[in-house]
């Protein structure tokens, strides 16, 4: 005869009993919720169990092995405090924003197995340390009336100081792309804060009428005006390293009074550590993973199947980021396995360079360019095709050395190859699978999947320290990283045949 459902439940459970001593049974309804079964039958299960001693009931509803005594009253259940802790993680990660509505109380249910009740307790919990609370049906996180209330009736107007080398990088900052996406998220926390923002300046300004305090000692007069209204700074400045951070950092922290948060937007201050500052622990360094960004990347491409990867660089004398993003890619590339081949050209054009559009990087310049030199190749008696391939050597190498993929150094360039490629002939994703990193706003309207460092989430917890509404996590060094993820545009796809590619080639 064949087992009934309730019989292999109370047979699963056994063997979890003996197999785990550790193992403290749930609630009925949370058995019910893992094993995808009504209340009615767990019931039959656990009253096998209890019939052959195997488990005890305490008021015909607690569960717990036999010998075990029943939990005191009031104290939390193991479902509670695990779903307090998987809250309180993504408040202090950035998952969980604060002023946004939690999922609702169904979505935990069916996530995570456990009792509406249970999620209701912990978040009573989370509201007790100010984490969470509720307005309406909803539970929102922060505290209630959040900071800027909390600021109001306090004191008059909460401050922070952005600590920047000169007053031409406030223009470089605001307008760029590759800041943007932190600068943004930021500014729109601390404004939704209340909080003042006042730019600071290592050096003296350009302009003798520029309002900004400039140096160390006119950085802590302006401290000294703030006085309880202050409430840390943040420094972007990838040129403040050694002793002289140090200086900073004890500065603009009052001593450690104050939190300093170092934005290391380029990647290259991992030495800028707690340690290294003599431990002020109010000290936090922001900065995105680009071991962990190329990792992805190329865990993404490996995936779809590509095991020729070009990846175009600007040699040994290009921007030292260049050079340092394809060694990462050759280091990172060791870790699967198979390992993928990185192929790589120089790119030696004129419109690749960052030289030639650095002060003009609109599309429909390179698109001008394009245009202007297809003529003087067509007058070779070239047709279109070839007139592209015979201006573009570095792209052209690549595809004849039978790359299935392209792993561009970012959304700047990406842009350019695929309209390179689209007047060339070659398909994205049909003949060819691109991946870029940035994810830059302006890069969107191209279809080029991305890797997005995560500077939106940065600026949000930048923000959350100096307003200290929720708890922000770092390591013991003070490093927060940013988490990176694939933005899929579609531009990948499975490896096309060699042959499609080089005919294309060949004209």
């Amino acid at each position: 005869m064949a087992q009934k459902l309730f019989e292999s439940l109370a047979a699963r459970l056994e063997r979890k009993l003996a197999d785990d001593p550790a193992w403290s049974p749930p609630s009925i309804h949370e058995l019910a919720a893992q094993n995808s079964v009504s209340v009615m039958t767990m019931w039959k299960a656990v009253h096998v169990l209890i019939d052959k001693g195997a488990l005890q009931a305490f008021k015909g509803k607690k569960l717990a092995r036999p010998g075990a005594s029943v939990a005191p009253a009031g104290a939390p259940h193991a479902s509670d405090l695990r779903i307090f802790a998987l809250i309180k993680e993504k408040i202090v990660d950035g998952s969980f924003r604060t002023g946004e509505a939690l999922p609702k109380l169904d979505v935990f249910v069916l996530q995570e197995h456990v009792t509406r009740h249970a999620i209701v307790r912990a978040l009573n919990d989370l509201s007790r340390e100010n984490l969470v609370h509720k307005a309406g049906k909803r539970w929102i996180v922060g505290p209630a009336g959040g900071m800027a209330t909390a600021a109001r009736a306090a004191q008059a107007s909460p401050a922070a100081l952005l600590v920047m080398t000169g007053d031409e990088d406030f223009q470089r900052l605001f307008l760029n792309n590759y800041l943007s996406p932190f600068v943004n998220a930021f500014y729109h926390e601390i404004d939704k804060a209340g909080m003042r923002l006042r730019i600071a300046l290592r050096f003296k300004p350009s302009i003798d009428a520029y309002p900004a305090p400039w140096g160390i000692d006119g950085v802590r007069a302006e401290i000294e005006r703030l006085g309880p209204n202050y409430r840390g700074a943040v420094i972007i400045d990838d040129y403040l390293e050694g002793n002289e951070l140090g200086l900073w950092v004890d500065g603009l922290s009052c001593g450690g009074e104050k939190p300093v948060i170092n934005f290391d937007a380029s990647g290259i201050g991992a030495e800028r550590t707690r340690r290294e500052l003599g431990g002020n622990r109010r000290y936090y360094r922001m900065f995105f993973d680009e071991p962990a960004a190329v990792r992805l990347a190329l865990r993404e491409l490996a995936g779809a199947g590509h095991a020729r990867i070009g990846f175009p660089t600007f040699g040994p004398d290009g921007a030292f980021w260049t050079v340092r993003r394809y060694q990462s890619a050759l280091i990172e590339a060791r870790q699967f396995s198979p390992a993928p081949r990185i192929i790589t050209e120089t790119h030696s054009e004129p419109f690749f360079t960052f030289a030639s559009l650095q002060d003009s990087t609109a599309i429909s310049d390179f698109s001008k360019y394009l245009n202007s030199q297809l003529e003087r190749h067509q007058a070779k008696n070239r047709s279109r095709q070839q007139a592209f391939m015979a201006m573009t050597p570095s792209l052209t190498a690549l595809l004849k050395d039978d790359i299935t993929a392209l792993l561009c150094l970012n959304d700047w360039l990406a842009d350019k190859y695929w309209l390179w490629f689209r007047m060339t002939g070659i398909g994205i994703p049909r003949h060819l699978s691109m991946l870029s990193f940035d994810n830059h706003p302006q890069a969107r309207i191209f279809p080029v999947s991305s890797i997005d460092f995560g500077f939106p989430r940065l600026g949000y917890l930048t923000a959350h320290i100096l307003i200290r509404d929720v708890p922000i996590s770092a390591d013991a060094d003070g490093n927060i990283a940013g988490m990176c993820s694939v933005v899929d545009r579609g531009s990948i796809g499975k490896p096309a045949e060699k042959w499609k590619i080089r005919r294309i080639v060949r004209g």
